[in-house]
């Protein structure tokens, strides 16, 4: 199990400190941010080498990519590009990629297409660019479902996995983030096991959205399907709650690990 956490988490004042804070509470790894990652470039690849902490996963900062405009979207596609780039100078292998937040931006042209329909076509034809691109860099795209109260497009494994399915291009897969499969999945395990061909990575929080083992999230039957599997992407702490005083970063490395053992 690579363990990582999400680099706007992390105590420390840089990228010398976090990695040190990451490796003496348990973790493997960091999920970078691109606009940090491109400005302190050398002291991440310094800190890299001196911590043994790897970046498995960048986000990828594609909040336009369904736009109206053609010259928003074909600027999502160059930013996808100068990400790509910059994850496989830093070694990354999964870049995240939301394609929309919010309600639909594309007008309805009911009754021949709904806004929906609009902008799964439209999806449709940039991944594969995208896609490529990220072929080029030797990374993986992979599109993070969300809860139908952060965005109305791709809010499950099973659309996500259709579109995989549909576009057809090894470098475009999806992710699993457990706190928005508790909201929309009627069985987070069962929806796992079923799409896990097209799963690349996993962010983890708790049912509360704070660190792993703060919440009433039962972790264990989850994680025996992905270990069953043999699943070897990287598990990422996404969540903006940080614990207790008696349970913080340590304990949760440590409960995330011993669940995953066991299960």
């Amino acid at each position: 199990m690579l363990l990582a956490v999400s680099e706007n988490m992390i105590p420390g004042a840089g990228y010398g400190e976090k990695l040190q804070f990451l490796r003496a509470n348990g973790y493997d790894g960091i999920e970078l941010f691109p606009d940090v990652a491109a400005q302190e470039l050398a002291a991440l690849k310094q800190a890299m080498a001196e911590t043994g902490i790897v970046a498995p996963s960048m986000r990828g900062r594609t909040r336009d990519l369904l736009s109206a405009d053609p010259a928003a979207r074909q600027a999502q596609v160059e930013k996808v590009r100068d990400v790509c780039a910059l994850a496989e100078e830093c070694g990354v292998c999964a870049v995240i990629i939301v394609p929309v937040f919010g309600p639909p931006r594309l007008p309805n042209l009911t009754p021949w297409r709904s806004a929906i329909e609009l902008e799964e076509t439209l999806l449709d034809s940039i991944l594969p660019e995208i896609g490529a691109i990220a072929a080029n860099h030797g990374v993986t795209l992979v599109m993070e479902p969300l809860n139908r109260y952060e965005t109305h497009f791709l809010n499950t494994l099973a659309h996500g996995a259709a579109i995989c399915q549909r576009v057809n291009h090894p470098s475009v897969r999806i992710m699993a983030d457990f706190f928005h499969m508790h909201i929309e999945e009627a069985n987070v395990a069962a929806s796992l096991a079923e799409h896990l061909a097209y799963v690349n990575h996993v962010h983890l929080a708790d049912s509360n959205r704070d660190l792993p083992g703060c919440g009433h999230t039962d972790f264990a039957p989850a994680f025996r399907v992905l270990k069953q599997a043999g699943f070897g992407g990287a598990f990422a702490l996404e969540c903006p709650r940080q614990g207790t005083p008696e349970f913080g970063y340590k304990e949760c490395a440590a409960y995330i690990r011993e669940t995953w053992n066991s299960a």
